[in-house]
Protein backbone atom coordinates (compact mmCIF):
# COMPACT_ATOMS: atom_id res chain seq x y z
CA UNK A 1 0.00 0.00 0.00
CA UNK A 2 2.88 2.50 -1.27
CA UNK A 3 0.09 5.24 -1.93
CA UNK A 4 -2.98 6.76 0.03
CA UNK A 5 -5.97 4.47 -0.54
CA UNK A 6 -8.74 7.20 -1.34
CA UNK A 7 -9.07 10.64 -2.90
CA UNK A 8 -8.98 13.76 -0.45
CA UNK A 9 -11.98 15.54 -1.77
CA UNK A 10 -9.86 19.21 -0.64
CA UNK A 11 -8.86 19.09 -4.53
CA UNK A 12 -12.58 19.42 -5.44
CA UNK A 13 -11.79 22.88 -7.57
CA UNK A 14 -9.23 21.72 -9.19
CA UNK A 15 -10.78 18.58 -10.59
CA UNK A 16 -13.80 20.75 -11.52
CA UNK A 17 -15.91 19.16 -8.81
CA UNK A 18 -18.64 20.92 -6.67
CA UNK A 19 -17.47 22.07 -2.70
CA UNK A 20 -19.61 20.37 0.39
CA UNK A 21 -22.77 21.97 1.30
CA UNK A 22 -24.24 22.76 4.50
CA UNK A 23 -27.59 21.51 6.00
CA UNK A 24 -29.57 24.47 4.41
CA UNK A 25 -28.08 23.19 0.70
CA UNK A 26 -25.52 26.32 0.85
CA UNK A 27 -22.15 25.48 -0.28
CA UNK A 28 -19.50 25.81 2.08
CA UNK A 29 -16.92 28.61 1.15
CA UNK A 30 -14.04 26.42 2.76
CA UNK A 31 -11.80 29.84 1.73
CA UNK A 32 -13.86 31.82 4.41
CA UNK A 33 -13.94 29.04 7.04
CA UNK A 34 -12.46 30.79 9.93
CA UNK A 35 -9.82 29.24 12.14
CA UNK A 36 -9.41 29.35 16.13
CA UNK A 37 -8.40 32.46 17.32
CA UNK A 38 -4.64 33.28 16.68
CA UNK A 39 -3.60 30.14 15.03
CA UNK A 40 -1.76 29.93 11.74
CA UNK A 41 0.55 26.75 12.45
CA UNK A 42 1.28 24.03 10.23
CA UNK A 43 1.18 25.45 6.63
CA UNK A 44 5.38 25.88 6.55
CA UNK A 45 7.33 23.42 4.16
CA UNK A 46 10.16 21.39 6.34
CA UNK A 47 13.62 22.55 6.45
CA UNK A 48 15.37 20.43 4.33
CA UNK A 49 18.69 20.88 5.96
CA UNK A 50 17.09 18.73 9.27
CA UNK A 51 17.18 15.02 9.05
CA UNK A 52 14.49 14.31 11.65
CA UNK A 53 11.50 16.16 12.48
CA UNK A 54 8.98 15.57 15.62
CA UNK A 55 4.77 16.08 14.26
CA UNK A 56 1.97 16.75 16.86
CA UNK A 57 -1.26 15.86 15.64
CA UNK A 58 -4.38 17.10 17.34
CA UNK A 59 -7.65 15.54 18.12
CA UNK A 60 -10.80 15.35 16.68
CA UNK A 61 -12.57 18.79 17.02
CA UNK A 62 -9.06 20.22 18.62
CA UNK A 63 -6.20 22.48 17.32
CA UNK A 64 -3.20 23.22 17.84
CA UNK A 65 -3.89 25.39 20.67
CA UNK A 66 -5.15 22.65 22.94
CA UNK A 67 -3.46 22.78 26.56
CA UNK A 68 -1.38 19.24 25.84
CA UNK A 69 -0.30 20.72 22.32
CA UNK A 70 1.21 23.71 23.99
CA UNK A 71 2.79 21.92 26.66
CA UNK A 72 4.22 19.48 24.45
CA UNK A 73 5.69 22.51 22.24
CA UNK A 74 7.11 24.47 25.50
CA UNK A 75 9.23 21.23 25.96
CA UNK A 76 9.69 20.40 22.57
CA UNK A 77 10.94 23.58 21.10
CA UNK A 78 13.86 24.04 23.78
CA UNK A 79 15.60 20.64 22.37
CA UNK A 80 14.58 20.57 18.76
CA UNK A 81 13.46 23.08 16.44
CA UNK A 82 11.84 20.62 14.16
CA UNK A 83 9.05 20.40 16.09
CA UNK A 84 5.79 21.45 13.87
CA UNK A 85 1.83 21.51 14.87
CA UNK A 86 -0.10 22.01 12.03
CA UNK A 87 -3.88 22.67 12.15
CA UNK A 88 -5.96 20.09 11.30
CA UNK A 89 -8.94 21.96 10.52
CA UNK A 90 -7.33 23.60 7.59
CA UNK A 91 -8.11 24.86 4.96
CA UNK A 92 -11.83 24.19 6.65
CA UNK A 93 -13.27 21.83 9.31
CA UNK A 94 -16.13 20.78 7.47
CA UNK A 95 -14.06 19.19 4.98
CA UNK A 96 -11.92 17.24 7.49
CA UNK A 97 -10.65 13.80 6.47
CA UNK A 98 -8.18 11.45 8.09
CA UNK A 99 -6.57 11.25 4.16
CA UNK A 100 -5.71 14.92 4.61
CA UNK A 101 -4.43 14.17 8.22
CA UNK A 102 -1.87 12.12 6.57
CA UNK A 103 -1.25 14.02 3.80
CA UNK A 104 -0.08 17.02 6.07
CA UNK A 105 2.32 14.53 7.88
CA UNK A 106 3.91 13.66 4.66
CA UNK A 107 4.16 17.39 4.05
CA UNK A 108 5.77 18.04 6.85
CA UNK A 109 8.12 14.84 7.39
CA UNK A 110 9.30 15.41 4.07
CA UNK A 111 10.19 12.42 1.20
CA UNK A 112 13.37 11.76 1.63
CA UNK A 113 13.12 12.67 5.62
CA UNK A 114 12.46 10.56 9.24
CA UNK A 115 10.47 11.89 11.43
CA UNK A 116 8.40 11.22 14.83
CA UNK A 117 4.75 11.63 15.58
CA UNK A 118 2.76 12.32 18.49
CA UNK A 119 -0.85 11.78 18.01
CA UNK A 120 -3.47 12.60 19.77
CA UNK A 121 -7.14 10.64 19.59
CA UNK A 122 -7.58 11.16 16.01
CA UNK A 123 -4.36 12.58 15.00
CA UNK A 124 -3.00 9.07 16.82
CA UNK A 125 -5.15 7.20 14.39
CA UNK A 126 -3.85 8.91 11.40
CA UNK A 127 -0.36 9.03 12.70
CA UNK A 128 -0.35 4.85 12.88
CA UNK A 129 -1.65 4.67 9.61
CA UNK A 130 1.04 7.34 8.09
CA UNK A 131 3.22 5.00 10.11
CA UNK A 132 2.07 1.66 8.39
CA UNK A 133 1.91 3.36 4.76
CA UNK A 134 5.66 4.72 5.43
CA UNK A 135 7.72 2.20 7.50
CA UNK A 136 11.31 3.85 6.72
CA UNK A 137 10.07 7.74 7.79
CA UNK A 138 9.15 6.68 10.86
CA UNK A 139 11.12 6.50 14.08
CA UNK A 140 8.66 6.53 16.47
CA UNK A 141 5.45 6.77 17.41
CA UNK A 142 3.40 8.50 20.85
CA UNK A 143 0.14 7.90 20.42
CA UNK A 144 -2.90 9.45 23.32
CA UNK A 145 -5.82 7.71 23.26
CA UNK A 146 -5.42 6.79 19.81
CA UNK A 147 -9.25 6.21 18.27
CA UNK A 148 -8.11 3.02 16.71
CA UNK A 149 -11.48 2.68 15.09
CA UNK A 150 -12.72 6.37 14.38
CA UNK A 151 -15.74 5.54 12.20
CA UNK A 152 -17.20 3.20 14.85
CA UNK A 153 -16.72 5.33 17.67
CA UNK A 154 -18.76 8.08 15.78
CA UNK A 155 -21.19 5.62 14.72
CA UNK A 156 -21.60 4.80 17.98
CA UNK A 157 -21.80 8.48 19.21
CA UNK A 158 -24.40 9.45 16.73
CA UNK A 159 -26.25 6.27 16.48
CA UNK A 160 -28.25 4.94 13.60
CA UNK A 161 -30.63 8.08 13.49
CA UNK A 162 -28.01 10.63 13.54
CA UNK A 163 -25.59 8.75 10.94
CA UNK A 164 -29.02 8.22 8.61
CA UNK A 165 -29.30 12.36 8.71
CA UNK A 166 -25.61 12.45 8.53
CA UNK A 167 -25.86 10.08 5.31
CA UNK A 168 -29.46 12.37 3.66
CA UNK A 169 -27.81 15.44 4.36
CA UNK A 170 -24.63 15.04 4.03
CA UNK A 171 -23.55 16.94 7.13
CA UNK A 172 -23.47 16.59 10.62
CA UNK A 173 -22.90 19.20 13.53
CA UNK A 174 -20.30 18.60 15.78
CA UNK A 175 -19.57 20.70 19.34
CA UNK A 176 -15.59 21.48 17.99
CA UNK A 177 -13.80 22.41 21.66
CA UNK A 178 -10.91 24.37 19.31
CA UNK A 179 -13.57 26.57 17.93
CA UNK A 180 -15.81 26.72 21.31
CA UNK A 181 -18.28 26.23 18.83
CA UNK A 182 -20.64 24.30 16.58
CA UNK A 183 -19.22 23.14 13.24
CA UNK A 184 -20.26 21.26 10.36
CA UNK A 185 -18.87 17.93 8.91
CA UNK A 186 -19.43 16.57 5.73
CA UNK A 187 -20.00 12.61 5.15
CA UNK A 188 -16.93 11.90 3.31
CA UNK A 189 -14.94 12.16 7.05
CA UNK A 190 -17.06 9.13 7.93
CA UNK A 191 -16.64 7.29 4.39
CA UNK A 192 -13.10 8.18 4.69
CA UNK A 193 -12.50 6.84 8.28
CA UNK A 194 -14.20 3.47 7.52
CA UNK A 195 -12.01 2.98 4.32
CA UNK A 196 -8.72 3.36 6.75
CA UNK A 197 -10.50 1.20 9.83
CA UNK A 198 -10.81 -1.25 7.05
CA UNK A 199 -6.58 -0.86 6.13
CA UNK A 200 -4.34 -3.20 7.77
CA UNK A 201 -1.57 -1.73 10.44
CA UNK A 202 1.71 -3.26 9.78
CA UNK A 203 4.15 -0.77 12.12
CA UNK A 204 7.56 -1.85 12.34
CA UNK A 205 8.94 1.34 14.65
CA UNK A 206 8.72 1.77 18.63
CA UNK A 207 4.95 3.08 20.12
CA UNK A 208 4.12 4.45 23.12
CA UNK A 209 0.60 4.38 23.96
CA UNK A 210 -0.57 6.80 26.97
CA UNK A 211 -4.17 5.50 27.71
CA UNK A 212 -6.61 6.54 30.33
CA UNK A 213 -8.85 3.69 31.60
CA UNK A 214 -11.57 6.09 32.46
CA UNK A 215 -11.69 7.06 29.14
CA UNK A 216 -15.63 7.74 28.23
CA UNK A 217 -14.81 8.59 23.89
CA UNK A 218 -12.41 6.17 23.10
CA UNK A 219 -12.14 2.73 25.14
CA UNK A 220 -8.73 1.45 26.37
CA UNK A 221 -9.93 -1.90 25.15
CA UNK A 222 -9.00 -0.49 22.07
CA UNK A 223 -5.16 0.24 22.47
CA UNK A 224 -4.96 -2.81 25.20
CA UNK A 225 -6.07 -5.00 21.83
CA UNK A 226 -3.81 -3.04 19.30
CA UNK A 227 -0.64 -3.65 22.31
CA UNK A 228 -1.52 -7.19 22.11
CA UNK A 229 -0.89 -8.28 18.67
CA UNK A 230 1.90 -6.05 18.48
CA UNK A 231 5.62 -6.67 20.07
CA UNK A 232 7.10 -3.06 19.42
CA UNK A 233 4.12 -1.41 21.46
CA UNK A 234 4.34 0.01 25.05
CA UNK A 235 0.85 0.43 26.88
CA UNK A 236 0.97 2.94 29.71
CA UNK A 237 -2.49 2.59 31.64
CA UNK A 238 -3.89 5.71 34.07
CA UNK A 239 -6.77 6.22 36.03
CA UNK A 240 -7.74 9.41 33.75
CA UNK A 241 -10.19 9.98 30.86
CA UNK A 242 -9.95 10.91 27.58
CA UNK A 243 -8.01 14.25 27.56
CA UNK A 244 -5.17 12.49 30.28
CA UNK A 245 -5.46 15.84 31.63
CA UNK A 246 -5.31 14.78 35.20
CA UNK A 247 -2.03 12.85 34.69
CA UNK A 248 -0.44 15.38 31.97
CA UNK A 249 2.63 15.98 33.40
CA UNK A 250 3.39 12.24 33.78
CA UNK A 251 2.18 11.52 30.03
CA UNK A 252 4.83 14.84 29.00
CA UNK A 253 7.53 13.14 30.71
CA UNK A 254 7.42 9.88 29.43
CA UNK A 255 6.59 10.84 26.00
CA UNK A 256 9.89 12.85 25.79
CA UNK A 257 11.97 10.48 27.62
CA UNK A 258 10.31 7.63 25.31
CA UNK A 259 11.37 10.07 22.03
CA UNK A 260 14.89 10.25 23.33
CA UNK A 261 15.68 7.11 23.87
CA UNK A 262 14.17 5.87 19.87
CA UNK A 263 14.88 8.46 17.74
CA UNK A 264 17.72 7.92 14.97
CA UNK A 265 19.64 11.64 16.10
CA UNK A 266 19.89 14.40 18.76
CA UNK A 267 16.53 16.17 17.66
CA UNK A 268 15.03 15.61 21.35
CA UNK A 269 18.42 16.36 23.20
CA UNK A 270 19.95 19.40 24.01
Amino acid sequence: MGALATPDRDLWSKEGGSPPKRLDGKQVNTRACPLPPGLDMGGKAPDETQTMRIVYLHGFSSSPGSRKARLFEKRLVKQSSSLAIPDLNEPCFSTLTISRVIKKAEHLIGPESRGAIIGSSMGGFAAAHFASLHPTRVDALVLMAPAFNMARLLEERLGPEGIARWQATGMTEIDHHGFNDKRQLGLEFLEDARKWAAAPLRIRCPVLILHGRNDPDVPIALSERFASSHRNVELVRYEAGHSLEEVVDDVLERAVSFLESNTSNDATSN
